[in-house]
């Protein structure tokens, strides 16, 4: 179905695509499931390294992680003031670990029919929002059966933001990547998302689905200024967030107050963003430690919006790495997103495209909604990382086997 050999020694590669395929489904009522994906992969690519100097070609990439890895465990170990720190970081590093090794092991797969996989990827993630749809509508009816009524004060909606928001940039990841988009069929996939708009109380599916196909259509993508234009914006922004945030909540109290921000919980996130900032402004250089603000309960808001003194994450990454890891941890940041820039221009421009309009949607969903090392969402970054790894991989090996039989 996906490749021209997949014969019972490749039964893992099978496993994998067969997972990969039905996780928009599986993500509706199981979407922590999501964080294991990338560690299956890894096990079921593992016979496909053939030696580790396949590897040498993510040397650089290699030390930047480690680099990486070195400070969060000496910040976590000798700095931080977060009790849970030293936990989180040993949770976090075996995912992280094993979702590197299956990005990294994308490369050795055979050929495969990288057309057919996206065709069905649209296909069960147009499925997925059908089934979400039909949850939202119902109550969560299956949630509730597949858990046996265990919900007392019955299904809470919002469990399904997260196969939704998966759901959503699955499809459209898939969709840019496709090549036939004269295929008038395909454009039926969208329907049961434009009724998720309606129906979703994820803000953002809805600022998602918008802002990717505005990217994609109208960013000028071949202009190299552009680019330098985009990251540029994004450092600046990263490094003076937290020193500006206090200025603009003052600057505009009544933006929280507009119907339409209202509805999205604008106002409580920017008191949240305020008076996160002024906590990350008490010690920027080397922040507070890892999960700082699940524990933390000293926060100081200004009860306009927002009246407790504790809060799970501040729903903002970059606010996020400021509070845990300060201003190294932002360099850090800053550092690890030019490298995804630069590592997409070496792609071909139809993948490149496609994967500068998921990155840059992805930056903007983690600016106002999940927090940062939620295992959920690292797996879902990685599972749409991937992807494009692999389109990419596939499409450069199909054109070097191509002018090898050519020559032959």
């Amino acid at each position: 179905m996906f490749g021209q050999d997949l014969s019972l020694k490749n039964s893992g590669l099978f496993l994998f695509l067969t997972l990969l395929v039905l996780s928009p489904l599986l993500a509706v009522e199981f979407p922590r499931f999501l964080a294991y994906i990338p560690l299956v992969g890894f096990l079921c690519f593992i016979p496909f390294l053939k030696s580790f100097k396949s590897l040498s070609d993510f040397k650089n990439f290699f030390l930047g992680v480690g680099a990486a890895f070195l400070f969060i465990g000496i910040h976590t170990y000798f700095i931080s003031a977060s009790p849970d720190a030293s936990e989180r970081f040993l949770k976090l590093l075996p995912i992280l670990i094993f979702s590197i090794a299956f990005l990294c092991l994308l490369k050795n797969l055979p050929l495969l029919n990288t057309k057919k996989l996206l065709e069905v990827l649209m296909v069960t993630s147009s499925l997925s929002a059908l089934l979400i749809c039909f949850e939202l509508i119902t109550g969560g009816m299956l949630y509730s059966l597949i858990r046996r009524g265990s919900e007392e004060d019955g299904v809470h909606l919002a469990v399904f933001n997260r196969g939704s928001v998966f759901a959503l940039l699955l499809f459209l990841a898939s969709f840019f990547l496709y090549s036939r988009k004269d295929n008038k069929l395909i454009y039926l996939l969208f329907m049961p998302f434009i009724a998720l708009l309606f129906l979703t109380q994820s803000q953002s599916v809805q600022i998602g689905f918008v802002f990717a196909i505005l990217f994609y259509l109208l960013f000028p993508f071949k202009n190299q200024i552009a680019l330098s234009v985009a990251f540029a914006l994004f450092a600046v922004h990263a490094l003076i967030l937290p020193f500006v945030m206090p200025a603009i909540y003052d600057a505009v109290p009544y933006l929280g107050d507009t119907p339409i921000l209202k509805s999205g919980f604008a106002n409580h996130r920017l008191e949240i963003w305020d008076f996160i900032s002024q906590k990350i402004q008490t010690n920027p250089w080397v922040g507070h430690g890892l999960e700082f603000t699940r524990g933390y309960e000293g926060f100081q808001p200004r009860g306009i919006y927002f009246h407790w003194d504790s809060i799970l994450h501040p729903h903002n990454f970059v606010l996020q790495v400021w509070i845990e890891l300060g201003v190294i941890g932002v360099l850090f940041l800053i550092s690890f997103v030019c490298f995804l820039m630069l590592e997409i221009r070496k792609m071909e421009h139809s993948v490149q495209k496609s994967a500068l309009a998921i990155l840059f949607t992805l930056l903007l969903l983690n600016s106002f909604s999940y927090g940062l090392w939620q295992s959920w969402w690292l797996g879902f970054m990685f599972i749409i990382s991937g992807l494009f790894l692999l389109v990419s991989y596939q499409s450069r090996d199909y054109k070097e086997e191509g002018a090898n039989s050519s020559a032959g």
